[in-house]
This record gives structure tokens, sequence and C-alpha cells, in this order.
């Protein structure tokens, strides 16, 4: 029982991770696209409008 609950963490964390990846490949894709700089602070902005930090807005 305890190596599924394992495995399925692990699996929620790599899933986290490739979430992750994929959204600031997004981003990097958008501004090279539209001739913009990266910038942090509206890039990682919660829907509240704050910046969000280690997953708490």
């Amino acid at each position: 029982m305890k190596n599924d609950r394992l495995n399925h963490a692990d699996f929620l964390g790599a899933f986290a991770l490739r979430h992750l990846f994929n959204r600031v490949i997004g981003q990097l894709h958008h501004c090279l696209q539209h001739g913009h700089r990266y910038d942090e602070a509206p890039a990682w902005e919660g829907p509240s409008g704050f910046l969000v930090r280690g997953g708490v807005a």
C-alpha cells in the first residue's frame, strides 16, 4: 500500500513539473513571437492580480 502512495505522489510531482515547464515555454514562445521582453511579474500573476510565489498568491 505504501508503494502505491509513493508512486502516486511521484506521478503528481512529475505532472506538476511538466505543467510548469509547458507554461514557461509557452510564455517564452509568446514573447519571441511578439517581440516582447520577458517580464516575470505579469507572467506569474495569479487571477487575483497578486504575484504568485511558491504556489501561494
